[in-house]
Parts: C-alpha cells; structure tokens; sequence
C-alpha cells in the first residue's frame, strides 16, 4: 500500500546537521576512508514526539 503525506498525521524525521572538516569513518573490517564532512545527528522524531534524549542513555521513552 502506498502511503501518501497529508497535513495533520503525526510523522518521523530524522534532523541531522553536515559538519564540514577532515574525518575518517572505520568500518567493521577496520578499513579506513577520510573523508571532508559528516552527518551529525541532532535530533529524532518518532510519530511526532521528539525520541531520545533528555531521557538516560541507553533508555529511552516512545
């Protein structure tokens, strides 16, 4: 089924903010890629309630 965006229904996003500057990534082989700029996450939003902190890390309330 296709779910097509409306104004009103509660939603998901994901806010992130690009961070300019050098940066390496390593992934689960221990290869490394550098790279100019990262995805920096700021912030999540789970059926319209912001999702994770303030609340304790590791717990979080949805």
């Amino acid at each position: 089924a296709m779910v097509r965006l409306q104004i009103g229904p509660p939603g998901d996003v994901a806010i992130m903010d690009l961070v300019g500057g050098p940066v390496t990534s390593v992934d689960s082989r221990n290869t490394k890629r550098d790279g100019k700029a990262l995805l920096k996450p700021v912030q999540t939003v789970i059926n319209g309630v912001p999702f994770g902190r303030p609340y304790q890390a590791p717990f979080a309330v949805r």
